[in-house]
């Protein structure tokens, strides 16, 4: 053993504590002990770093969650006695594709209304796909790896089953990406990281076996930020469709990329804080975060137990009520999930609903919200101020990261965290060791705080039916997200080339994205009568 490796192990020996080491742990900690209080912390602290010594030896696995877990109160939400979503009564826009390649920016219900007619078949869907993927990959980075021989096998079927009368509903044939960290057993499941770039699970996640129970046709993994954070994963960057010089945000990157430049028609990505919120505010794409605990999470990278949720990047609101209905529901492998019923109807009016907006939000710097809103009036809504809970919503990120150095223990107190692509003061490898010196007492004070800013965001809901923001209002992301609570964002307006003036986020009470949705659709609907923003080198 080399020299510095000696020092090293004896000084982390629980033996070799003193009381004078203490003082600049202290400051580390902002404490403030003197040395008669110090003077017998050695000898307890031992019994701890004996205990921790044990428990690293484990080397937990990702999917190993803690035993208490964030949950949203029981009892939220809609009626359980509602009955279930019947999304299949979704509509387009009225351009049902007539060839594989209209359908590469056609809404899901478009694309099923041309498969029910016979246009094309699913396999063809999915070969146009694939193609797209071929040519337009090589500069945006949105894929890590296609999957043409599954598409193929799960095209087939779904055709076979449509001639023989078996309809499984609107995403029957449907082409579709899972953000890279879902696991599938076919195909490397890299979480965007170098040293996880060849890792294969033998494991299907909850969500891809829903959508295959559905009849989606999965025809890659989208690219993801390393580990779920930014757009910069071990291939490349991935780029915005509507401008190839930029990121195309993170971390579910590829998701929303490869829903706006048409490699497929709707993608899973991931939100822990702000991962589908901020891409698809970047990609000009419709996104849906789902309340805490709606999708299960089994099989999907653990970044965060109290914070991670799954759920859909689309073209149109409409698009993403079908996806949530065919993967939400409790899954016994997931202990946060659970039942709730998901009462979504197609063209629900938002006549007399109660829309809250931030009182210190300046809409004359908000284009995009201020149009929403207006669209909102004219369509009967009741727009009004609220000023959202009077806590401190930055230590969020402190939950975040303290789990998330927990979710990759080994990999940070190791060397494999240097393969990582970025390693600058914003990037993993920093935040995560940064992280290792919260103490135990600051998380758990944080945990409470959460518990504080889930009960006065509830509290909120019960005075107006959604809030709505610009989809990067950072107070709002991060309060929303600490209570778990749902969001649908939309882009609204058109600038340069066409390209949205920004994206919207509408915010509602925990499982009531039925809301959300009906909210945003219907400013979507006005706002995009001809449908959705297309970027025009990817049309």
């Amino acid at each position: 053993m080399a020299p510095d490796a000696e020092r090293r192990s004896e000084d982390l020996h629980p033996d070799s504590l003193r009381p004078d080491d203490l003082p600049a742990a202290e400051r580390v900690l902002m404490l403030a002990f003197d040395a008669r209080r110090r003077e017998h912390v050695p000898k307890a602290l031992a019994r701890h770093r004996d205990g921790i010594a044990e428990v690293r030896a484990l080397d937990l696995p990702n999917d190993v969650a803690p035993a208490s877990t964030f949950a949203v109160l029981d009892g939220t939400g809609p009626d359980p006695d509602l009955p279930r979503a019947e999304p299949g009564g979704g509509r387009g826009h009225g351009r049902t594709p007539a060839t594989p390649e209209e359908a590469a920016h056609a809404t899901l219900f478009e694309i099923g209304a041309a498969l029910r007619s016979g246009a094309f078949t699913s396999r063809a869907l999915t070969e146009s796909f694939l193609d797209r993927i071929e040519r337009f990959d090589p500069e945006l980075r949105a894929v890590i790896t296609a999957t043409p021989e599954r598409a193929r096998r799960e095209a087939d079927r779904a055709d076979r089953e449509l001639r023989d009368g078996h309809d499984r509903g609107p995403l029957h044939g449907i082409p579709w990406l899972a953000k890279d960290l879902l696991a599938t057993p076919d195909a490397p499941t890299t979480w965007g990281a170098t040293p996880y770039a060849t890792q294969r699970l033998d494991a299907t996640a909850t969500v891809v076996a829903r959508l295959e129970e559905a009849g989606a046709v999965l025809i890659g993994k989208a690219s993801l930020g390393a580990l779920a954070m930014g757009d910069v994963w071990f291939g490349a960057t991935t780029r915005n469709p509507w401008d190839v010089q930029e990121g195309a945000s993170g971390s579910s990157a590829g998701s929303a990329a490869g829903v706006a430049a048409g490699l497929c028609t709707f993608a899973i990505g991931s939100e822990t804080m702000g991962s589908i919120l901020s891409p698809s505010a970047r990609c000009g794409v419709t996104g849906l975060r789902p309340t805490f605990g709606r999708v299960p999470r089994t099989g999907a990278m653990a970044l965060s137990w109290s914070l991670d949720k799954l759920g859909p990047i689309v073209r149109a609101p409409q698009d993403a009520a079908a996806v949530l209905a065919a993967v939400h529901g409790a899954d016994p492998a997931d202990p946060t999930s659970r039942d709730a019923p998901f009462p979504w109807r197609p063209g629900t009016p938002v006549e007399g609903t109660a829309i809250g907006v931030p009182r210190d939000l300046d809409l004359d710097a908000e284009a995009a919200t201020a149009a929403f809103l207006e669209h909102l009036r004219a369509e009967g809504a009741e727009v009004r101020p609220v000023d959202l809970p009077d806590l401190p919503h930055e230590p969020t990120m402190t939950l975040l990261m303290v789990e998330a150095s927990a979710a990759f223990d080994r990999l940070i107190r190791g060397p494999e965290a240097d393969a990582l692509v970025r390693q600058d003061a914003d990037a993993w490898p920093t935040l995560l060791r940064a992280a290792r010196f919260v103490s135990g007492p600051d998380y758990v004070q944080a945990q409470r705080l959460q518990r504080r800013i889930r009960d006065a965001m509830r509290a909120l809901l019960q005075e107006v039916d959604a809030i709505v923001t610009p989809a990067l209002h950072g107070p709002a992301m991060r309060f929303g997200n600490a209570a778990g609570l749902p969001v649908a964002t939309v882009p609204i307006g058109a600038g340069d080339g066409g390209r949205p003036l920004g994206n919207v986020a509408v915010l509602c009470d925990a499982f009531c994205e039925h809301r959300a949705l009906a909210v945003a659709d219907a400013a979507f609907r006005r706002d995009r009568p001809d449908g959705p923003p297309v970027p025009p080198s990817f049309a």
